[in-house]
């Protein structure tokens, strides 16, 4: 605790003559280029679940890493989905998501716990750890090969290697499956980020042919689902020749489809049912069609009229209750389900909705969200009878539909404006098609309803120009499948404001962010102190041990004769993961200021001979070591965040 308030002390000094740093932006969910083709693969081979395929740069944990083996056993042996077979082994917690693979992964033999019932879920992987489960794994596939190697690894630091893991990592670096993570190391005890995972699954793979051997297998269909149709009466429909189909590998291919009946009739209104086979795969898949009968377009007043009560603005506050941002919304649900854009609530405490008649409600909390499709749903509290929008089937928008928009913009609730589709492509929300439309919108028009002539719902507004009527708007049928969940988190809960004692938040700290990864090395956060005095909160950071410090010193000079342009891109780095941690309690206590530093505990067994180097030196009697403190960097806001290398030093 002496040694804090002494690092406080010296902060107070120190912060009105540091200087600011330029930033340069770190996108830490891509993969790096060197890890961009396994990534690919595992992608397109459903060789891991969709949620691990993220963070690429965040330690690969026990759990992932079992999902990984297990899906390429699976793969490689059918493919197959093992069973359960009995109850789960391990007594400590994992996620959901993982728990079967944990199991599986125990059952066929290529894991085992640190003791009978704990298995360590959350834990991160170690290289020699790495490699020891990949022998497993091989030899369970291949049990007949050779697995010796010769043990004399040419690197300098093969004597960290754990005896247990010894003949593991020399066989796995003889296979090219590992290599070193620099010119003369080998990093047995440094963790593995999830990149760096998939890329040793990926060379063993093809290593041992496990990907060809996957490819060889009769593929069948797995999932092929009915189709329901619905069209205008009198309206022209083909029946398709050819549907997506999910295959046994996990691959969505196009299979071709014969229909009987093979005509089709709109001229009344009703419900047909139409048989399709399937070509050469024996499934069969059926089209539920039904013929509506001709509704007349209604005119901009009618739509305005239709639609009285149920567009809202929406209110957001932060967690000292000031007002945060304004969008808004619109009612599905009698009993207070709204939709609006991911983007409105962002990094909201709470959030309220005002109705047309100036009725209201607070919001409960989000039923279900998409950050990357900028979509939410939300719940108000003690709400009943509310008039709920009709939906459409946005499907069947067409371009040169016209459509309207009725929202909040500027805060003037129910504004109407009248456009048309003037396409329909991928714009911001990659991966997703957009209607992009010519009906004027504004500031705080995020989360407009967007209507057909009919006055159904087709689309949400999530982004315009103030200026040449040109606005985008996510389809709602990709909305619809999100309407139907029931459980609520609050706002706080989604965004991350949830409300901690500051040594509760050091453990949030400790566990979110337990360091980062440069150069093939991992520089562990081993201690986070969190404490506050007079309005500033300040963040103490320590790396301990000389091991941790020297992983710290060769992350920034990772090579012989590295150039000042790349330390200095190293330093960036290192920058960047602050920033992150600035970010995060920026967010958490709004109106605060946030100062903090990054330390580095350490002891020598003589003292240095360049003690100017080191922020304090001090000889301990009992170990008979000179312990050192070194102030590696300080952080805060001065006209916006900034990083100081060494401040003692200036």
């Amino acid at each position: 605790m002496g040694r804090y308030c002494k690092i406080i002390s010296m902060f107070l000094i120190i912060t009105l003559s540091v200087t600011m740093f330029p930033l340069r932006s770190f996108a830490g969910s891509n993969p790096n280029d060197w890890a961009v083709e396994a990534v690919d693969a595992f992608q397109k081979n459903n060789l891991a679940e969709p949620a691990f395929l993220s963070d690429y740069q965040r330690n690969v944990t026990r759990q992932e890493f079992a999902m990984l083996l297990v899906k390429a056993y699976e793969r490689m042996e059918g493919p197959i989905q093992l069973p359960v077979n009995y109850t789960y082994k391990f007594k400590d917690g994992c996620d959901a998501l993982y728990r079967d693979y944990i199991q599986k992964a125990y059952q066929i033999g290529v894991i085992k716990g640190y003791k009978e019932d704990v298995f360590g879920s959350y834990d991160p992987i170690t290289r020699e750890q790495m490699a020891v489960m990949l022998v497993r794994f091989l030899k369970l596939v291949y049990p007949q090969d050779d697995y010796s190697a010769s043990e004399s690894l040419n690197f300098s630091d093969k004597n960290e290697i754990s005896d247990w893991a010894r003949a593991a990592v020399a066989y796995v670096y003889k296979e090219g499956i590992m290599k070193g993570t620099s010119y003369d190391k080998i990093s047995p005890k440094a963790y593995t980020t999830r990149e760096q995972a998939i890329v040793l699954m990926y060379r063993l793979l093809i290593k041992k042919g496990i990907l060809k051997a996957a490819y060889n297998v009769q593929k069948t269909i797995k999932y092929i689902p009915d189709i329901n149709i619905t069209v205008n009466q009198g309206e022209s429909y083909s029946l398709p020749l050819t549907l997506e189909a999910t295959m046994s590998d996990g691959t969505v291919q196009s299979v071709s489809v014969s229909w009987n009946p093979s005509k089709v009739d709109t001229s009344k209104p009703g419900s047909s049912l139409y048989y399709g086979d399937v070509a050469g795969y024996d499934r069969k898949v059926i089209l539920t069609l039904t013929v509506k009968a001709s509704i007349s377009q209604l005119s901009v007043k009618d739509i305005a009229k239709k639609s009285n009560g149920g567009v809202v603005t929406i209110m957001t506050f932060s967690v000292d209750e000031k007002p945060l941002a304004q969008g808004s919304g619109f009612i599905v649900s009698q009993d207070g389900k709204i939709v609006t854009n991911y983007h409105v609530i962002k990094d909201a405490y709470s959030a309220k909705a005002v109705l047309g008649d100036g009725r209201q409600y607070e919001v409960e909390g989000i039923i279900s969200y998409g950050e990357t499709q900028d979509i939410a749903v939300l719940k108000l509290k003690n709400a009943r009878d509310l008039p709920a929008l009709a939906l459409g089937d946005s499907d069947k928008v067409e371009v040169g539909d016209d459509v309207v928009v009725i929202g909040s913009p500027e805060g003037l609730d129910n504004t109407v404006s009248k456009g048309n589709i003037s396409a329909i492509r991928e714009t911001t929300r990659k991966g997703f098609k957009d209607f992009q439309t010519t009906a004027p919108v504004a500031h705080g028009s995020s989360g407009s309803p967007l209507f057909d002539m009919q006055g159904l719902v087709i689309g949400v507004i999530y982004s315009g120009y103030d200026t040449g009527n040109l606005a985008f708007a996510i389809p709602i049928n990709e909305i619809k499948p999100m309407l139907g969940g029931t459980s609520i988190k609050t706002l706080a809960e989604v965004n991350n404001l949830t409300q901690m004692t500051y040594e509760e938040y050091a453990a949030y700290l400790e566990k979110n962010y337990p360091g980062y990864s440069l150069n093939g090395q991992f520089v562990p956060f081993n201690d986070y102190y969190v404490t506050e005095d007079n309005g500033t909160v300040y963040i103490l950071i320590s790396i301990i041990g000389d091991d941790n410090y020297l992983k710290y010193l060769e992350s920034l000079l990772s090579k012989p004769n590295v150039s000042l342009e790349e330390y200095r891109a190293n330093e960036k780095y290192v920058e960047n993961y602050i920033q992150k941690i600035y970010n995060d309690a920026q967010k958490r206590y709004p109106g605060k200021e946030i100062v903090g530093g990054l330390y580095a505990y350490f002891s020598y067994s003589f003292y240095p001979s360049n003690p100017e180097s080191y922020y304090k030196i001090k000889y301990n009697p009992d170990t008979n070591m000179w312990d050192i403190e070194e102030w590696i960097l300080m952080f805060g806001n001065i006209n916006g965040f900034y990083v100081k290398w060494r401040p003692y030093a200036n």
